[in-house]
């Protein structure tokens, strides 16, 4: 856990930054299928919103199994927020603002 810590820091990410108060935010490492965790913990925690992040993937990476962002995108009851990295190619439709 030191090292996602670190990574929390480095990159600014806090709840104090966001103005939230101690405790609203929460930081959570999971193993197992990633869809199927993001969900369920969505679902157990009434999470408001999720943050995901999303980088390029091969066209035979993308026609075997879908982008987990996508997947969550779909199966999601409530807000998803996609960062996309810097440098990764953009569908026609994510430029227009579409998932």
């Amino acid at each position: 856990m030191g090292h996602l810590k670190r990574i929390v820091s480095a990159t600014g990410l806090s709840s104090d930054a966001a103005g939230l108060a101690p405790g609203d935010a929460q930081l959570r490492v999971l193993h197992g299928n990633p869809i199927v965790s993001i969900i369920e913990q969505e679902q157990e925690c009434d999470c408001d919103l999720i943050v995901m992040g999303k980088h390029g993937q091969g066209l035979l990476e993308k026609l075997l199994s879908g982008s987990v962002t996508k997947q969550v995108l779909a199966g999601s009851q409530g807000d998803v927020l996609v960062s996309v990295a810097a440098g990764a190619p953009l569908s026609a439709g994510q430029r227009a603002g579409q998932p």
